[in-house]
């Protein structure tokens, strides 16, 4: 009904419905670029037309107009009484006439090696980021790694946020994830520091909710990232998250600082375990072209010699293996030492909000499958099998109305990572033993 259109009542209000939401005409929705790009067409075309006759190019996304021009003098910039540069009055008329205003304080005129910006893209000889935006998202990440999630979100909100818009962990994360995806937009997904960066991310996102690590990014660093240590390949699913987080955990009390470790996670589509780190190491010298560090971590249950944390097996082409060492306190079960016998008990069988845990076998009695010491629970027979004490079982256990009584061990390293399982600095001294026979390889390979 408005100009620059004047549709009728009908179209007015179909469009108004489809483009607003609760009476409102919201930010950023999808509509937002085709409604500029309706009310600026006539603009477009006039300052187009004052462009080409000054042999300049327009463009223009949605409130931000650049004029730009190879020629040493720029026909379309005037400077005003006070010696600054101001567009020339036929655009300022121009924006004027179809009910817009310049905006002055954001006018800027670039020329020779000034670092020119297009909508927050620099587009000198060629696109890139700006080195701020590139800063503040290191920034981001570094606190992500030494503060956790929630003291990330707490710090950001401080110092940065005038609304405070992020309530959650999560929503940092998100927008951790956008600012990374448009370095990548800018930059390419090729590119090396792209890649560090989402990789960096990858591993909180897989500690904080289990998202899988994109595999391409790790053959990437693999393939070329030369200030990595050592790929690490585990047994279990959850083996490198555990692994990822207690390095963590570890350099925050000043311990294997300079270490930096690349933990492979297997394709979701592909199986772990014990059968598929055996081909790693019989296909050792043509998986291993790019001569990098590569160090395979069995479970203790492991069939066959593939040595031990002190005396480490080597199968050719830099590519070492060992079983994981058994912690202290679990010397009972020495010979089916998982990743998960590296906590103690009181967080190996804690309770997660719904009642789940993980149990050991040795906790049902073998012929009436009944818990030995919890009334009315029952693990299916199938699961026990002929499986050793101190095996951890993470499923088939319920209780008389049939409930599951199992945690996941997704959903255990989960809720570790999270901090809703919480382990004392002391409790992840347990982990030392891994990552003491690593540096040992690293320092071996010279690479440290």
């Amino acid at each position: 009904m408005a100009p620059p259109f004047s549709f009728n009542q009908d179209v007015a209000t179909t469009l108004a419905r489809a483009c607003c939401k609760g009476g409102c005409l919201p930010q950023g929705a999808p509509t937002s670029p085709i409604l500029s790009n309706m009310i600026s067409l006539k603009m477009d075309a006039q300052l187009n037309r004052i462009a080409k006759s000054n042999r300049c190019n327009y463009s223009r996304y949605a409130d931000d107009i650049t004029f730009s021009s190879t020629k040493d003098i720029f026909p379309l910039v005037v400077t005003n009484a006070k010696g600054l540069y101001e567009p020339a009055q036929e655009i300022t008329d121009c924006i004027l006439r179809n009910g817009f205003a310049v905006n002055t304080y954001k006018t800027k005129f670039m020329v020779g090696r000034d670092s020119k910006f297009v909508a927050g893209i620099k587009v000198n000889s060629k696109i890139n980021t700006s080195r701020k935006h590139v800063r503040a998202v290191r920034a981001m990440l570094h606190a992500l790694e030494k503060f956790g999630p929630e003291a990330s979100v707490a710090e950001h909100l401080r110092r940065w946020r005038r609304r405070h818009t992020i309530s959650s962990p999560t929503n940092f994360l998100q927008i951790l994830k956008g600012k990374i995806s448009f370095i990548r937009m800018v930059k390419g997904g090729g590119d090396l520091s792209v890649v560090r960066l989402e990789n960096r991310l990858d591993e909180w996102m897989s500690l904080y909710s289990g998202a899988q690590v994109d595999v391409r990014r790790v053959e990437t660093l693999i393939a070329q990232d030369d200030t990595y240590h050592a790929v690490v390949y585990t047994e279990g699913k959850t083996d490198a998250l555990h692994l990822r987080y207690a390095l963590k955990r570890l350099q925050k009390l000043s311990l294997y600082n300079n270490m930096k470790l690349i933990f492979y996670d297997f394709p979701p589509d592909t199986t772990s375990g014990e059968t598929e780190l055996k081909k790693i190491l019989g296909t050792a010298k043509v998986a291993n072209n790019t001569g990098k560090l590569k160090i395979v971590i069995f479970d203790r249950d492991v069939t066959g010699d593939v040595g031990d944390s002190r005396r480490p097996k080597y199968w050719g082409s830099n590519v070492w293996s060992f079983k994981l060492p058994c912690p202290g306190p679990r010397t009972l079960y020495e010979n089916v030492i998982s990743i998960e016998h590296y906590y103690p008990d009181k967080i190996l069988f804690k309770q997660d909000n719904e009642g789940r845990r993980l149990f050991f076998v040795d906790e049902f009695d073998a012929n009436t499958l009944a818990h030995k010491s919890i009334a009315g629970v029952i693990c299916r027979k199938d699961v026990i099998g002929k499986k050793r004490p101190g095996v951890v079982i993470c499923e088939g256990v319920r209780d008389q109305q049939g409930k599951s009584l199992t945690l996941s061990k997704s959903d255990f390293s989960k809720n570790i990572a999270r901090g809703q399982f919480f382990v004392s600095d002391t409790e992840m001294l347990e982990f030392k033993p891994v990552f003491s026979a690593i540096e040992r390889l690293i320092k071996k390979n010279h690479y440290c």
